[in-house]
């Protein structure tokens, strides 16, 4: 049996950034689920927050993260790709004593910036699934109209904070929105770099004053399908090192678009 040493537990601590209490939701008054922020495969710590985007802070251009399925949560599942002598002695150190400090030596051994793109790409961030407002659903045809003006966001707050640990390395994570592409099914699409939902109380056919849309031609049968592309900056912090990586989210949705007749009594 190989010897190993257990790493003490204050080596590879990340400080924890305060989370800050969520804003109530705005829109239309349809339900409006609480977004989660976290990493799916069993590593994840810590506490989500909100805030509002700075429109003056210019985005990094950095390579985008690929999203990976759901990992298994066995931590011995996380050592693919190491070292195989250090993978071997975390195995053995992790069958005496199951525990997250059992990476010692970790630090100096693997890429904590392509660690980092592991992390990212397991995080839940706010649903992408576009909303119109006023909401099709609404009506009794169930059906945008041609010539009106619609409202167009995405839910959930601009910004979160979380805490994950990967390979026994402690990573302090903020996912910051920087804007949402929409592509409406006809040909066109618009990117907005601020959004507003649309409130219960506003007077018909007023557009969006930040981020809207409007159909010039009916649907086909089959009605468009309307895709977000919520694109979001993630900051990271581990080990003493630090960077951000760019992320984006897709989410779809498939409406009707009509036309509105008026009938002339005389």
């Amino acid at each position: 049996m190989l010897r190993t040493r257990i790493l003490t537990a204050a080596m590879l601590t990340g400080a924890l950034l305060a989370a800050v209490p969520m804003a109530p939701a705005l829109g239309d008054g349809s339900p409006n689920p609480r977004p989660s922020v976290g990493v799916d495969d069993g590593y994840i710590e810590g506490s989500t927050g909100i805030g509002q985007k700075d429109p003056s802070k210019p985005s990094k251009p950095n390579p985008p993260v690929e999203h990976h399925p759901p990992a298994d949560s066995n931590p011995e599942d996380s050592l693919e790709g190491l070292d195989p002598a250090l993978r071997a002695q975390i195995q053995q150190c992790l069958r005496d004593n199951p525990s997250d400090l059992c990476y010692e030596g970790l630090v100096s051994s693997v890429d904590v910036s392509a660690v980092a793109r592991e992390v990212v790409a397991r995080l839940h961030l706010p649903d992408p699934t576009p909303r119109f407002g006023p909401d099709p659903d609404a009506n009794e045809w169930h059906m945008l109209a041609v010539g009106y003006p619609l409202w167009l966001w995405t839910s959930g707050p601009t910004r979160l904070t979380t805490t994950a640990t990967r390979y026994g390395l402690s990573f302090t994570l903020t996912a910051t929105w920087q804007d949402t592409r929409f592509e409406f099914g006809d040909g066109h699409s618009l990117t907005c770099r601020s959004t507003s939902p649309y409130p219960a109380a506003t007077k018909p056919g007023t557009p969006s004053p930040t981020c809207g849309y409007t159909y010039q031609k009916v649907s086909p049968a089959a009605g468009y399908t309307v895709r977000a592309h919520t694109n979001w900056r993630v900051d990271w912090a581990a080990a003493g090192q630090s960077g951000s990586l760019d992320t984006t989210y897709t989410g779809s949705r498939t409406v009707q678009v009509g036309e509105l007749s008026a009938l002339i009594v005389r």
